[in-house]
């Protein structure tokens, strides 16, 4: 019976030690682990304290809390400008889900988000072979950062600067907004940079989007929103890139940084006026490009009117039409800028006119560049047309 229970005893304290040492060995796993996410926390914390002295100096005109699945339907920049559309919807595919594709105004090329052979997200290129044909897919290079995600583009209306969000080892956190430009010399992107701060958190941040001939801007983020939302902020833009002053205290600059308050960023109450104006004539002209159908107006000659971008003979005839359709707008808001200076010309001290008059005569230079320029490409589609027609 004793020699039983010394048995028992000793299994059980072979037990124990097994046990124990199981725990050990599952121990470093645990604190690897742990070891890397703070590592990649403490890199993204490093970098925010770089970015922080170089916060970018905005005026958020709005913002707007929305479902993540409807971002797309709550930024209204104008369809000339592109599209930007799921990847499933435009390539009538169940491949790929949650990319997204942007297909430029004139609809002859796009980029699109698409997991490589390394299973990584990367970006593509297609150009427009024919009305219903699209080329084959080119990866663009370039970039130079080790990207594991990389989604929603968007190219400018100058067809060399494409911004894209993207999570990487070397960022924020979540989707960091990155901005490269296209060299023609190498037929690659350049190295990618990161917009930095106040467009930049340790969340998602996403969908940089810029509509220069309103001078707005938009970009999506998912701080401090609950889960399944993200706040679409709406920005004026600027000819060149301000800091905030190195004179404002800490705490203010960080406040900056986060957007706590986009109240804070305003000029005036005056001043936030106007540019909702602006954001107000967007979304309007957006609602009533959806609602309408893709019908223009151009007079040919005293026999012939087009009705729809179809009617031109060629892929270059339809850009133009859209080139002068977009220096008109243009030449809306320029007109409309200039009606303001000389109301407050008028009102202004002696001190203050001084100033409007240089305001007012850049304007009324850019009003008859503007001017020439349609009259001049009116009459150089009109002619194109015509000889087409007559052959």
């Amino acid at each position: 019976m004793k020699q039983r229970i010394y048995l028992l005893i000793i299994a059980s304290f072979i037990t124990l030690c097994v046990l124990s040492q199981v725990r050990k060995t599952k121990q470093p796993n645990k604190t690897k682990t742990t070891d890397i996410e703070n590592t990649a926390a403490d890199m993204a914390s490093i970098l925010y304290e770089e970015m922080l002295p170089n916060t970018q100096k905005v005026f958020i005109i709005d913002s707007i809390v929305v479902n993540y699945s409807q971002v797309l339907n709550a930024i209204p920049f104008p369809k000339d400008y592109g599209t930007i559309l799921p990847y499933n919807k435009f390539f009538n595919t169940q491949k790929e889900t949650d990319t997204y594709v942007y297909v430029n105004g004139f609809g002859n090329k796009c980029f699109y988000s698409e997991m490589s052979a390394d299973s990584t997200y990367r970006l593509y290129t297609r150009d427009k072979l024919n009305d219903r044909q699209w080329g084959s897919p080119q990866l663009l290079e370039g970039f130079d950062i080790p990207f594991t995600e990389i989604n929603y583009p968007y190219m400018t209306s100058d067809g060399a600067t494409l911004y894209f969000a993207a999570k990487s080892e070397e960022g924020l956190g979540g989707y960091d907004i990155y901005v490269t430009s296209y060299d023609t010399e190498t037929g690659k992107f350049l190295k990618a940079e990161n917009i930095g701060l106040p467009f930049n958190s340790d969340k998602d941040d996403i969908l940089y989007i810029e509509d220069d001939t309103d001078g707005i801007a938009w970009f999506a983020s998912s701080r401090r929103q609950p889960e399944g939302k993200i706040c679409i902020y709406t920005i004026a833009l600027t000819s060149t890139r301000k800091n905030y002053n190195s004179d404002i205290d800490e705490k203010t600059l960080r406040n900056y940084a986060a957007i706590t308050s986009i109240k804070d960023t305003w000029d005036s109450t005056e001043s936030r006026q106007q540019a909702m104006s602006k954001v107000q004539k967007a979304i309007s002209r957006a609602t009533k490009e959806k609602t309408t159908k893709s019908s223009i107006c151009f007079i040919l000659n005293d026999d012939v009117e087009y009705t729809d971008l179809s009617n031109f003979s060629s892929e270059k005839n339809k850009q133009q039409y859209q080139s002068i359709i977009k220096k008109q707008k243009q030449l809306d808001n320029t007109n409309e800028q200039l009606e303001q200076l000389r109301s407050k010309y008028h009102h202004a001290t002696k001190t203050e006119q001084n100033s409007l008059s240089s305001q007012i005569l850049n304007a009324e230079k850019s009003q008859e560049n503007l001017i020439l320029s349609i009259k001049n490409e009116i009459k150089e589609l009109r002619k194109s047309e015509n000889e087409q027609i007559k052959k």
